[in-house]
């Protein structure tokens, strides 16, 4: 199992990052919802929960059923708009 914790942050417009671990792709919320919408359309399933300000808070997916592994979960805390 892979866990990766990432910080995003908003900055007068600039997106900036801090990674829990060095050398793995950046997620902003953009590409969180293309990840969300490409699942919708393609994975075995995809479960979603969104925060009433419509963002996701989590979202568990599963690309293939025959495939081991191949599963992701991922979780938004501490989200703030500035």
């Amino acid at each position: 199992m892979f866990i990766q914790s990432v910080e995003v942050f908003n900055i007068d417009g600039e997106i900036q990052y801090k990674l829990g671990q060095e050398g793995h792709s950046k997620k902003n919320i953009n590409t969180l919802f293309q990840e969300i919408r490409n699942a919708l359309y393609s994975a075995y399933s995809a479960k979603i929960t969104y925060s009433e300000l419509g963002y996701p808070l989590s979202y568990s997916i599963d690309w293939s059923k025959s495939t081991i592994d191949d599963e992701c979960f991922v979780k938004i805390s501490e989200f703030r708009i500035f």
